[in-house]
């Protein structure tokens, strides 16, 4: 999803229409893209810390994980039950909440994610 180059390449092999809902749903959940990406970034200087020290990382490791998989599902939670009103706001009543396509992304988010702690 770097540069929004996924929008250019979708836009290549797909609809107007089908374009236009990746891009409402994109921007419904990019907040908890941008919010945890903070917090699993304040997560290296601990995990150097440690493996400077000769500490293992293990139970740090597996909590960091837990806190931003519970945290991004959260807010992808919170979002979830306002994105039928945003939709219908955004997109002047052109386009319907696409239930599949919004748990698919936050998927793929939460896995990015809690691979950027791993």
């Amino acid at each position: 999803m770097t540069l929004q180059s996924d929008r250019l390449i979708l836009s290549h092999n797909s609809s107007l229409t089908q374009v236009a809902y990746y891009s409402m749903i994109a921007q419904l959940l990019s907040p908890v893209f941008s919010l945890m990406g903070v917090v699993t970034t304040s997560f290296w200087p601990h995990l150097v810390k440690r493996r400077i020290s000769g500490e293992t990382n293990g139970l740090f490791l597996v909590k960091s994980v837990c806190l931003v998989v519970s945290g991004s599902l959260g807010l992808v939670i919170l979002i979830r039950l306002f994105s039928p009103i945003l939709v219908k706001y955004v997109s002047s009543s052109l386009l319907t909440f696409n239930e599949s396509l919004f748990w698919l992304f936050a998927i793929v988010i939460v896995l990015q994610l809690t691979h950027s702690v791993i």
